[in-house]
């Protein structure tokens, strides 16, 4: 097990992950996670203590469940100063009937960037569609017979995604968006 440390370098003892990253605490999402060294970079400990409300304590989240946040945030930093501010990027990893791990990427355009495309790894897909990018990426799984699996975002998530992410048995990673 190992401790986080929040951005301001205070230590979060109280929360551990095991090196799958399944939880056993309380779970810091929504953040970006440098893998290497377990920091977390997010919310201030005062934000994330308002928002503790939301996140169940003992959820267990998929192994390689921060590789998706991560992989989200990536994706969207490909994106210029624009886009960044008004475009959500979401990843949703699922499995196929063979139980192979595909990971579906989704933006709220009807498209990914030229840039986000041509990023896109083999095990990735990209899903276009119109909507909110979490929402594209859970209906293009089940078009496709894909079960998924967890998703997150390069932006907290919006209550309407978040009660159909809940909807479909995804675990979401990414935190909500305070109402």
């Amino acid at each position: 097990m190992c401790g986080l440390v929040i951005n301001n370098n205070t230590p979060y003892d109280f929360i551990t992950y095991t090196l799958d990253f399944v939880a056993v605490g309380i779970c810091i999402v929504g953040c970006d996670v440098d893998l290497a060294t377990h920091t977390v970079y997010g919310p201030t400990p005062e934000q994330h203590m308002n928002s503790l409300a939301m996140m169940p304590i003992g959820l267990e989240f998929p192994s390689g469940a921060f590789e998706l946040q991560y992989r989200a945030s990536e994706l969207h930093d490909l994106l210029d100063p624009f886009a960044k501010r008004n475009r959500v990027t979401a990843v949703l990893s699922a499995e196929t009937e063979d139980g192979a791990v595909v990971k579906i990427v989704a933006s709220s355009e009807h498209r990914l960037s030229k840039a986000q495309r041509l990023a896109l790894m083999d095990d990735e897909i990209e899903a276009i569609g119109y909507g909110h990018a979490e929402v594209t990426a859970i209906d293009f799984a089940e078009q496709n017979n894909l079960m998924p699996r967890a998703i997150a975002a390069s932006s907290a998530i919006c209550k309407t995604c978040g009660e159909r992410i809940s909807s479909s048995g995804v675990a979401r990673i990414t935190r909500l968006r305070p109402e």
